[in-house]
């Protein structure tokens, strides 16, 4: 491992760190993993007794008789921050490695509350999670921190937060990402006392602090989530919101999902009470999902402070469209014969690799490119250096074992992206399998991409009939596209209070998917800089009572403590209207 980190030094560009490029290529064993934690959960010779780790880390201080033999010999001499990273780059530890104000070792997840809504008419449907955490230390003055990373389908945004504070549920203010964070901080280093917070997080997760967490009482708390129902062929799919945290091996569940009209072909892992209600009790379960037949959309519209959202439904209709150069981001996942037909197809003209730099494939290098690349675990395409991006075709594989652009937001390549990243227009990009890695997710989410997912037979139809979907967005337009949905929700002037054309209640829920997807098509290339914090997107933010980018939602003790840190209850916004399940 030191050689090859030495190697990697001397012998490639410094666009990407080098602990990047170590980890797209070590050997990923169980080994490996204890080589990185040495001294940070396993114990290593001539070290202070302690049985918790360094850092960041949940775990408990461990003794491995290889790991503590293996150090009498030699320790690895990569820096304990570059360990830090590749760990939760290969082993998906980053629940594991955040930042920490207090421990969390004796917490586990009790019971889990899931109440759903669907809105099949709307494609969407709205969730809360009501959790509850238990300290299992025999002390009771013991204060500890429960964090909690949930994992949301794609396009979803948290809309609510409650804590319960002596006894009583108490929702959040929403307020700038920076003042949420000071807040939850100053209290809990400093005051101990009871806040909770939500941050937006990359990647479709959403990350929730909760503390003080003691052996006198359970902690309760509550997120509510605004999802879009996935369009599948024809079939609606609402995925469950599952989640990392305290641990869960003997946690309790309870599901109720409610259907605000009937559907037909439903097909519920549990049983169906009726035709529109779905029960459940049981151990808590994180993969599950429900599936019914797509319903045509809904005219209705939701109006608030004179402004209309509808939503409609679009399908991807092709245009013509011939690549002028195509770049192949080749990771392990690819195979040689999937490269090598499209080279062929392509006749091998204007096709690059990025290989510390762009070089173009002939039938004579291609193998040999090919051997190298794929030997990498993951990719990080540099798209600022593709030459005319509006007329380019990326293509990819996505793989789950990634960076993340916060992960890299110090690295030179990091740098060119901000510099480019503003004027890039969204690069047309076809995924050969069915998920975007971490970086190009988020790339996909600032519209900085327009992602079709589909096999090597698709590409190669499309590339024949030289198609493929328009760029739709325009960031002066007042719609927002929800893709995993196939609709658009647009925001049209409206005096009329409500609408009744079909009978159905247009949901707020419209407002709030249509607020965020704005937000996130208004940040664009911005997100890259360090002031792309504007008020207007507060404000709209603000409005709809929506965790972005650049805000969270936070629950304070006392009204002092808003005050203190001018966080402000919204006057003319969704806050304390959301329409709850339970």
């Amino acid at each position: 491992m030191d050689e090859q980190y030495a190697k990697i030094e001397m012998d490639t560009s410094d666009e990407l760190p080098t602990w990047v490029k170590l980890s797209q290529t070590i050997d990923k064993s169980w080994l490996t993993e204890r080589i990185l934690k040495s001294d940070l959960v396993y114990q290593v010779p001539s070290e202070r007794v302690d049985w918790f780790p360094l850092g960041n880390f949940e775990e408990i201080r461990r003794h491995d008789p290889i790991v503590m033999m293996g150090a009498f010999f030699a320790k690895p001499n990569l820096a304990q921050r570059e360990r830090i990273k590749i760990l939760e780059t290969l082993y998906d530890a980053r629940h594991h490695t955040q930042e920490r104000l207090w421990t969390g070792r004796n917490l586990r997840t009790k019971e889990v509350i899931t109440n759903a809504r669907l809105y099949p008419s709307f494609r969407l449907a709205y969730t809360e999670k009501i959790l509850s955490i238990q300290n299992t230390t025999s002390n009771s003055w013991q204060q500890e921190e429960a964090i909690y990373t949930f994992f949301v389908p794609e396009g979803s945004v948290v809309t609510s937060l409650s804590l319960w504070i002596n006894g009583k549920e108490e929702r959040g203010y929403l307020t700038t990402q920076a003042k949420a964070d000071s807040a939850y901080k100053t209290i809990v280093g400093m005051e101990r006392r009871d806040p909770s917070v939500v941050h937006w997080q990359e990647g479709n997760t959403m990350r929730v602090r909760v503390f003080p967490c003691t052996s006198n009482e359970n902690r309760r708390f509550k997120i509510g989530i605004t999802s879009p129902l996935r369009l599948d062929q024809n079939q609606l799919v609402y995925e469950n919101i599952y989640f990392k945290g305290p641990n869960n091996t003997q946690t309790s569940e309870t599901v109720k999902i409610e259907l605000t009209e009937k559907v037909t072909a439903l097909n519920s892992p549990w049983e169906i009470d009726g035709e529109t209600l779905i029960t459940h009790q049981g151990k808590y379960t994180p993969d599950w999902s429900v599936r019914f037949a797509a319903k045509s959309l809904s005219t209705e519209k939701f109006i608030f402070q004179g402004k209309g959202y509808q939503a409609e439904s679009y399908q991807s209709v092709y245009e013509v469209f011939s690549p002028t150069a195509v770049y192949l981001d080749v990771n392990e996942t690819w195979r040689w014969p999937e490269f090598e037909a499209i080279c062929s197809q392509l006749n091998y003209r204007n096709v690059w690799v990025y290989d510390d730099q762009l070089i173009t494939i002939t039938p004579q290098n291609a193998k040999e490119m090919y051997t190298k690349l794929a030997q990498n675990r993951f990719s990080l395409f540099p798209v600022y250096r593709i030459s005319n991006p509006d007329k380019a075709l990326l293509i990819t594989k996505g793989v789950a074992e990634t960076p993340s652009l916060k992960e890299i937001k110090e690295s030179i390549f990091a740098e060119n992206l901000t510099k480019t990243a503003e004027k890039l227009p969204s690069i047309r990009t076809f995924c050969l399998n069915n998920a975007l890695s971490p970086y190009l997710k988020t790339l996909q989410e600032l519209r900085l991409l327009a992602v079709i997912h589909g096999s090597a037979d698709e590409l190669q139809t499309l590339l024949q009939k030289r198609q493929f979907k328009p760029v739709l967005e325009n960031k002066n337009r007042s719609v927002a596209f929800v893709e995993s949905a196939q609709m658009t929700i647009k925001e049209v002037e409206s005096s009329a209070e409500t609408t009744t054309l079909t009978g159905l209640k247009a949901p707020d829920h419209l407002l709030r998917l249509y607020a965020y997807n704005h937000i996130l098509q208004q940040i664009g290339g911005h997100y890259f800089q360090k002031d792309y914090l504007v008020d207007s997107l507060v404000t709209e933010a603000a409005r709809a009572n929506v965790v972005t980018p650049i805000s969270s939602l936070v629950v304070l003790e006392t009204q002092a403590d808003y005050q203190r840190f001018d966080i402000k209850k919204p006057t003319d916004s969704r806050s304390q209207k959301i329409g709850s399940c339970t």
